[in-house]
């Protein structure tokens, strides 16, 4: 790639260095800081490099997730297991079904009442309430359901 493609800058192509020599500070999810270690290198730029497979991909699943618009650590908790045998997560969830089995039988997803200073008031628009369990809805294909809260 020559110069002006990469910004005007030159940049070193033969060299690969792992990610662990290059550690700046991190803000973590619960906002704590931690600071860089004595003898790592300052970070001004990280290439990705992303790849892909090709092959068969299965056309009879149904990708459901599930996330609150919180950003809480909410129990998770569906009807029956996915592909992977999980019925269960915390904050947010991702599960794979099977098309056939997933219209025959809608999903169940279920979150709790009250979570801390919050209280569950609904869903995302278009996700349908279940009438079998109270804060769970139900869903009949692969789609992203939102958990609603609001304050106390």
């Amino acid at each position: 790639m020559p110069a002006a493609a990469a910004g005007g800058r030159r940049r070193a192509w033969a060299q690969t260095v792992g990610t662990s020599s290059y550690r700046c500070s991190v803000i973590t999810r619960e906002t704590a800081a931690e600071p860089a270690p004595a003898g790592s290198r300052p970070l001004d730029e990280i290439d990705f490099v992303v790849m892909m497979e090709k092959g068969n991909t299965d056309t009879s699943a149904e990708l459901v997730t599930v996330f609150n618009d919180r950003d809480l650590a909410i129990d998770i908790s569906t009807s029956r297991s996915d592909r992977s045998g999980r019925t269960q997560a915390i904050g947010n969830y991702m599960g794979i079904y099977n098309d056939d089995e997933i219209e025959k039988q809608p999903l169940v997803i279920s979150v709790p009442a009250e979570y801390g200073a919050f209280r569950h008031k609904g869903w995302n628009e278009g996700v349908k309430a279940s009438s079998k369990k109270p804060n769970s809805c139900e869903v009949a294909r692969g789609t992203r359901v939102i958990a609603k809260y609001e304050t106390l």
